[in-house]
């Protein structure tokens, strides 16, 4: 994944990437982020969603498709039922 700290997540994997690098190579790019994204913040599960998630041949281990409204409910949930994630909340000093 190369990129720098002026690049934007949906610019680097957005249509704009997508219509530049091709659909091949651009399918390979998505899933690295996906990949080091999962690594990085270690979810249990993620949902893809948006219209250039369904250019997608094959989903990577743990990720599913879904709705965007999907993101915010289950974002709700996850707030609203804290230790069902195992997740604490650090509290700033």
């Amino acid at each position: 994944m190369k990129t720098n700290s002026k690049t934007v997540l949906a610019i680097d994997v957005g249509a704009h990437a997508r219509d530049r690098m091709g659909k091949k190579k651009w399918r390979k790019h998505a899933v690295d982020v996906i990949e080091r994204l999962r690594a990085a913040l270690e979810p249990q599960e993620v949902l893809l969603g948006g219209g250039n998630s369904e250019h997608l041949d094959k989903l990577p281990k743990g990720c599913r498709l879904g709705d965007n409204a999907d993101a915010f409910v289950g974002g709700f949930k996850m707030w609203a039922n804290r230790t069902a994630y195992n997740r604490p909340i650090r509290k700033s000093a």
